[in-house]
C-alpha cells in the first residue's frame, strides 16, 4: 500500500499530567477550571463550552463540547441551531488561524489547521475515539509551521503488521469507504464525494476515509451544512445496524463490557450481503471477503485482553465508530485576508472497525494522508509557551466575541 503516513508527530504536553479517568460526571466536576467558557444557548436546552485541553493535540488548539449534563454524542442528538453554532465556532477559529496578524504573532506560516470530531458512544472496554469523553467534543487544532518541519512521510506498505499499524489506517478503512459512499449516494447534499480509489488517494496524498470535497471553508457558516452533518449521522448508523444485521442475524444492541456478538456462518453473511439492495457489487464483494475472516472472540480471549488492554484493539464489533475531519491548504506566508480563499476543503469521513485513535489524533499534515500524533512523549511546554499558548486562544475567544454572542 503506497499511502504515505508519518508515524510519529511529538505533540507539545503541558506539564499537569492529562486525566486517566472516564468523564462518569458532570463537565464542570471532571474539566474544573479547564472549562474556560460556557453559554446556553439562545432559547434551547443545549449548553456549549470552551475548554482548554490538559492533553494537547497541537500547539494551538481549543475544543467545543456540549456540556449538557445528560449526554450528547453525535451531531443529531444536538438541536439544529446548536450544530450550527459549532460549525461557526470552528469557522472562527480557521479564519483567525489564518489571519495575517496572526500569522505574524505566532510564526503560523506553513502551518496547517485541522477541524475534527469522533462517535464512538458504544465502546467502553478499550481505549477509542472518545475514551474518555462520550460528550459530542469538536477539535480546533492548530500546528505551526515550526512544528511540523522536518517530518518524513513514509510508505504504509512498509510498517511492521502491528497493533501500531491498525490505529494508522484501519484494516476494514477501503471496504468501509465503499459502503459508505454507497449508502450516501455519491454525494452529500449536493457536495460531490471522491469515488473511492485508493491509487488516487496514495498519488495525491489525500485524507484517509471517504472524501467529501467542500469550496471553502465558508461552508461551516451555512445552516444547511450542520444539517448534512446531522443527517450524515443518521445515515451512518442505519447503514452500520444494516452491515450488523448481515453479519450478526439480529439487530444491533449496544454491547455488555468485554463481550463481542457472535457472527453467522460467512455463507450466511454472504448471503445477507448479497441481499443489500443500496449495495454496489464492490461493496458487496469487500464486505463478503471480510466475513470470511472475521471470527469470533472467545470467552479466554477476553480474558486475557482484560489484563493486556493495550492489545484489546483488536476486539472489533463495538458500535458505529467514525471520525470526520475537515483540512485545507497550508497557512500561507502571510496569512490570507480570509481562510475562504482556499480553493477546497476536504472533509474525510473515517470509518473504523479495529482501530481506537480517533481523527484528531491522525490529520493529514505535512504531505501524508496521516500522521500519528504522539501526545505521551512529546516535548514539555516551558512556561513562555503556555502563556504563548494562552494568548492564542484568548486573543481568538476575544475576536469572536461579539459574533459568538451573536448566537449562542
Amino acid at each position: 500500500m503506497d499511502t504515505q503516513v508519518i508515524t510519529r508527530v511529538p505533540a507539545p504536553r503541558l506539564p499537569s499530567a492529562p486525566p486517566r479517568e472516564w468523564n462518569g460526571t458532570t463537565p464542570h466536576r471532571f474539566y474544573k477550571d479547564r472549562l474556560i467558557r460556557e453559554t446556553a444557548c439562545r432559547g434551547l436546552a443545549d449548553r456549549l463550552a470552551i475548554v482548554d485541553k490538559a492533553f494537547p493535540h497541537s500547539r494551538y488548539d481549543a475544543m467545543v463540547l456540549a456540556s449538557n449534563d445528560d449526554v450528547r454524542s453525535d451531531m443529531a442528538s444536538l438541536e439544529r441551531s446548536t450544530a450550527w453554532t459549532i460549525m461557526r465556532l470552528a469557522h472562527s477559529f480557521v479564519s483567525y488561524a489564518h489571519a495575517p496578524a496572526t500569522v505574524a504573532r505566532f510564526g503560523l506560516a506553513g502551518g496547517q489547521t485541522h477541524v475534527c470530531y469522533n462517535y464512538d458512544v458504544d465502546t467502553t472496554d478499550r481505549e477509542n475515539a472518545m475514551y474518555q469523553e462520550k460528550r459530542f467534543h469538536l477539535h480546533l487544532n492548530c500546528w505551526p509551521g515550526r512544528d511540523l518541519a522536518g517530518l518524513h512521510a513514509m510508505r504504509f506498505g512498509d510498517l511492521p503488521a502491528t497493533p501500531e499499524r491498525w490505529r494508522i489506517v484501519d484494516p476494514v478503512s477501503f471496504i468501509a469507504q465503499r459502503v459508505a459512499f454507497d449508502a450516501l449516494g455519491g454525494s452529500m447534499g449536493g457536495y460531490p464525494i471522491l469515488p473511492p480509489d485508493a491509487r488516487r488517494d496514495a498519488d495525491q496524498r489525500l485524507p484517509i476515509g471517504l472524501k467529501v470535497v467542500l469550496p471553502g471553508w465558508h461552508v461551516f457558516l451555512r445552516k444547511h451544512f450542520a444539517l448534512l452533518l446531522q443527517g450524515l449521522h443518521i445515515t451512518l448508523r442505519h447503514g452500520y445496524e444494516a452491515v450488523y444485521l448481515a453479519f450478526v442475524g439480529k439487530p444491533y444492541e449496544r454491547p455488555v463490557e468485554w463481550s463481542r456478538p457472535r457472527l453467522l456462518e460467512a455463507t450466511e453473511i454472504e448471503r445477507n450481503v448479497k441481499a443489500m439492495s443500496w449495495l454496489t457489487p464492490e461493496a458487496k464483494d469487500g464486505l463478503v471477503r471480510l466475513g470470511s475472516v472475521l471470527r469470533d472472540v472467545q470467552p479466554r480471549e477476553i480474558e486475557w485482553y482484560k489484563s493486556h488492554p493495550g492489545s484489546a484493539v483488536r476486539l472489533a464489533l463495538g458500535g458505529l465508530d467514525y471520525s470526520v475531519g475537515f483540512s485545507g491548504a497550508p497557512i500561507p506566508d502571510g496569512g490570507s485576508p480570509s481562510a475562504d480563499s482556499d480553493d477546497r476543503v476536504i472533509m474525510a469521513l473515517q470509518l473504523k472497525l479495529f482501530g481506537n485513535v480517533g481523527g484528531a489524533s491522525l490529520p493529514p499534515l505535512a504531505g501524508s494522508s496521516a500522521a500519528k500524533l504522539d501526545r505521551m512523549s512529546g516535548s514539555e511546554m516551558m512556561s513562555e509557551e503556555i502563556a504563548d499558548r494562552l494568548e492564542f486562544r484568548n486573543l481568538w475567544m476575544k475576536r469572536s466575541l461579539d459574533e459568538v454572542e451573536t448566537f449562542l
